[in-house]
This record gives structure tokens, sequence and C-alpha cells, in this order.
């Protein structure tokens, strides 16, 4: 079931470029997590609910700022989503969406965490996987007033200077230096002056155009060469790649097509550019969320914070942050 609690008048931002992302996911992997973290994010999850399916009631967990269900996902694995009633609350309609048809006996909630529209003091755990963040620190406090006395908050945050961080910084960069290339509009406007040439018109424009996307193609490379082709999640690469061959091909391709695809290739970029962005700018130092503990205190809740370390190379993967209210 989707219920869609957003308000309608309420601005919300970085909302479309992460609706533009879960529209995008669906053959993703559900757990939203990739790499070496994958492993520590998958134990850290199964260690902190799995402490709690002791009772004869099925917990009532809340899991804010859910995506496709990251935590939804490891639980089902494990046999587990069965034994807890569960509710996944996101602004996207489309990550909710899909969380809901790869989990059909779950509950979802289309709300802004910073407002969320549920009875207070009702679940037995509230948890997020690098989501709540993201609205700030108030949206964190928020979440104590859903748990019932004794009832856990369970966080996996982005950390300032962690793993994460810095492929998120990285991948940012990279997508901020492609933009301030203006490959894709100078490869707009080429390609018109192509079309134009091939509809019969003067060459002149087109030479000229041609001409200056030639150092763009080196701007490209050389983003390449220092980042490598997963610069910007490879759309350095495809680009490069792409705009050359349909050049190269031109009379085999429309040329709405074209220019539609280029279209849509710019808002991908900057959909990307702001998700890397708000990942970096959501990120908490450590003084940041040992004053989350303090303020947390305040409301009743006794917390932790521990730092997610790579068993490899002792890198620091996230903040875990647990805590239970008080009886």
């Amino acid at each position: 079931m989707i219920e869609d609690q957003t308000d309608p008048r309420r601005e919300h931002a970085d909302s479309d470029a992460w609706e533009h992302y879960w529209e995008k996911a669906l053959g993703a992997d559900m757990a939203g997590v990739s790499g070496t973290a994958a492993q520590f994010v998958r134990e850290f999850w199964l260690a902190s609910i799995g402490s709690n399916l002791t009772g004869t009631l099925p917990l009532r967990v809340l899991d804010v700022a859910c995506g496709r269900g990251g935590v939804a996902s490891i639980l089902d694995e494990a046999g587990w989503l069965g034994k807890v009633e569960y509710c996944g609350v996101d602004i996207s309609h489309a990550a909710v969406r899909s969380m809901i048809n790869h989990f059909p006996s779950a509950q979802g909630v289309v709300a802004d965490v910073q407002d969320l529209p549920l009875l207070s003091g009702n679940f037995d755990i509230v948890c997020s996987q690098f989501g709540v963040e993201y609205a700030g620190e108030a949206a964190i406090l928020d979440l104590v007033s859903q748990l019932r006395a004794g009832g856990q908050l369970i966080l996996l945050l982005h950390c300032v200077g962690g793993q994460i961080y810095k492929e998120c910084y990285d991948q940012m960069e990279g997508a901020r230096e492609l933009v301030q290339t203006e490959f894709l509009p100078l490869s707009m406007e080429m390609f018109k002056d192509a079309y134009a040439v091939l509809e019969g018109g003067e060459r002149r424009a087109y030479e000229g155009s041609s001409g200056r996307l030639v150092a763009k193609f080196r701007a490209l490379e050389d983003i390449m060469r220092r980042r490598g082709r997963g610069a910007a999640a490879g759309m350095v690469y495809r680009l490069y790649r792409d705009v050359n061959q349909i050049h190269r091909d031109l009379p085999r391709f429309q040329r709405e097509q074209v220019l539609s695809w280029l279209q849509a290739a710019a808002q991908e970029v900057a959909s990307f550019a702001g998700r890397m962005d708000g990942m970096c700018a959501s990120a908490m130092s450590e003084s940041q969320v040992d004053a989350l503990v303090l303020e947390l205190a305040k409301r009743r809740l006794n917390a932790k914070v521990e730092p997610m370390l790579t068993a490899e190379s002792g890198a620091q993967i996230a903040w875990q942050l647990t805590g239970a209210m008080r009886k």
C-alpha cells in the first residue's frame, strides 16, 4: 500500500534530482550500497535489528528516507521481513513504488521526512540508511517522537572525509568539470548545423561548430586522463564515445532523436551533480554527531555513535548511531 502525504504547497530541495535518480535506478541493487561498503552495511543491519527479534509480537519498523528499500531488502534476504511490520517513507514516488513492488507486505508512505504524517510513539525501531541526514539535524531529532518507550533509533549517517564521502566528492567534481567544458551545448549546436548541411544548407556554420567541438573532445580526454573512465559515473566516457559515433553515422539518426538524447543527457548530468553535492553537504563531522548525541539525550534517548570501518584498510564508511528511548 502506498500513501502520498506530501504537501504540494511546499518546495523540496533536491527532490527532483532524487525522483529522477530513482526513476532511472529500477535495475540497480536493492540494497542501495555497492562495493566494499555493502558487506559492512548488511552486517550492521542484521546485528542491529536481528537482536530485537526475540519477542512474540511483530516489531513495528519505520524506515525513514527508505529509497527503494535498502534496509527492507536486507531483512527480506534474512527471512525477517515477514516478522516485522515495515513502513518505508520517502519523498520520491518512484522509490516508494519500487519498494512496494518488491515487498508487497510493506507499507509505503510518500512524504517529507521533515513533516512525517504518522502517529507519534508508534514504532519499536526507527531506522535510516544514508537518508535522514539530508533533511538536517532537526529532522533526525524529530524521529524520537516516532518511538515508543524503550524503542530504538538506528541510523547509518554519511561522514565527512569517509570513504563514501570521498567517492561522492570525486564524482561531483568530475560532473562539474564536464559541465564546465560546455561539451553538451556545443554538441547540440554542432548537430543542428550538421543536419542543416544534410538538408542542403551551407557548411560554414557546421565547420565552425565542429571545429570548436574538437577542443571540447580534448577537454573530455583530459578529465578521463586525470579521473579515469569512471568520471561522473562514466558519463564523460559515454558522451565522448556516443557523440563521436553518432557524428560518424549521422544519416542513420533522426535529428529530433539526437537532440532529445542530448537534452536528456544534460538533465542527467545536472541531476547527478546535484545528488553528489547533496551527499557531501549532508555528511556529518565528529563534532556534529557528538552534539547530536547530546541533543538526543535531552529528548530522553540515550544514544552512542561509532565509526563504521572497513576491515581491510580501516577506512571509515559511515557513522553508526544507535540508541534507545528511556522507559
